[in-house]
């Protein structure tokens, strides 16, 4: 990109020498001639590697910013991953005799067996099976 502009402009002070110059036909029919020569050589030879540059140029960009968005989606996605492990969780107190009555009564209402739902509920919900002391009422 930058290259290109520079040649173009070395081409263009030549050809402002050119116009400039006081030297015969011959001499000027000559370097009239090297200065065609070099911009069809600049063309061709510079030509393409300069639009492959520009254009990885523009895959590099493209690439920059489909990473700063996919940077952004990782940072929200640990943020949410944070917030919820943050999060406080709900243990159950139950004494083991209402734990079994709990277990029974939900496994007759869906029709699993009684491990099953055990399974389900200790997978599921945090419990924690010590024995609750009963509160004196006064």
């Amino acid at each position: 990109m930058l290259v290109k502009l520079k040649l173009y402009q070395i081409l263009n002070r030549i050809k402002l020498v050119h116009k400039k110059s006081t030297y015969s036909d011959d001499y000027n029919k000559g370097f009239k001639h090297a200065i065609d020569l070099f911009a069809v050589a600049m063309d061709i030879e510079f030509g393409e590697w300069c639009e492959d540059q520009e254009n990885l140029h523009d895959q590099i960009r493209v690439l920059q910013k489909q990473l700063k968005e996919r940077t952004r989606e990782l940072s929200g996605q640990s943020h949410e991953i944070n917030r919820l492990k943050a999060q406080p969780k709900y243990i159950l107190n139950l004494p083991n005799n209402q734990l079994r009555i709990l277990i029974d009564q939900i496994s007759k209402t869906t029709g699993f067996t009684f491990g099953r739902v055990k399974n389900l509920l200790v997978g599921g919900v945090k419990i924690d099976r010590t024995r609750v002391i009963k509160k004196a009422s006064f």
